[in-house]
């Protein structure tokens, strides 16, 4: 499985190659990165909910007190208790995506105009190629290389598990890819 079928041509013109196990950390910085749209939201609209409700409180009408009322409490415990649930339901989907895909493994293998990708796990396997503009984003972390095919969907690359070409695969995602993100802390 982990040959693609490729011929002697296509491996030669291989610019870089990658074999990533998929472990609880890499579930976790999936959803750390793809979740962060969503929170950034839901801040936004509690700091939007407060402000209003603290705006109609002070310039509003005597009628107007029990709408600035509902709308701090929305603000002060609707929101707080979504970021709880969205936090739970991504602890879920970790330990939902551990167990069906233990001891998976994918291979990355960039070429100049696609990747070819190669999953095995217990439970399954195949694979599939990609050229390079059908990622909406590709994000660089400290570790990891997120190659998005929509807002929440991506495959994470672990850079430290490039068997050759890291430097080259990253040159060529920040070239071919719609949108490259650095998110280098160190």
């Amino acid at each position: 499985m982990d040959d693609f079928n490729l011929s002697g041509q296509e491996t030669a013109a291989m610019i870089g190659e990658n074999r990533t196990e998929y472990l609880v950390e890499t579930f976790v910085a999936l959803n750390e990165i793809s979740s962060k749209p969503a929170f950034r939201i839901l801040f936004g609209g509690m700091i939007i909910t407060i402000l209003s409700g603290l705006t109609i409180w002070i310039f509003g009408q005597d009628e107007d007190f029990v709408l600035a009322v509902t709308m701090l409490a929305m603000g002060v415990i609707f929101f707080p208790l979504m970021f709880w649930i969205i936090k739970k339901n991504l602890k879920r989907a970790v330990d939902a995506n551990v167990k069906v895909n233990q001891n998976a493994v994918l291979t990355f293998r960039f070429f100049d105009d696609k990747v070819y990708i190669s999953a095995k796990s217990d439970t399954q396997e195949g694979f599939s190629d990609f050229e390079y503009p059908v990622f909406s984003k590709v994000v660089e972390t400290d570790d990891y290389l997120f190659l998005f095919l929509q807002a929440t969907v991506a495959f994470c690359v672990n850079k430290n598990t490039f068997l050759s070409g890291k430097e080259e695969v990253i040159e060529t995602l920040k070239q071919k890819t719609k949108k490259y993100v650095t998110k280098i802390k160190k």
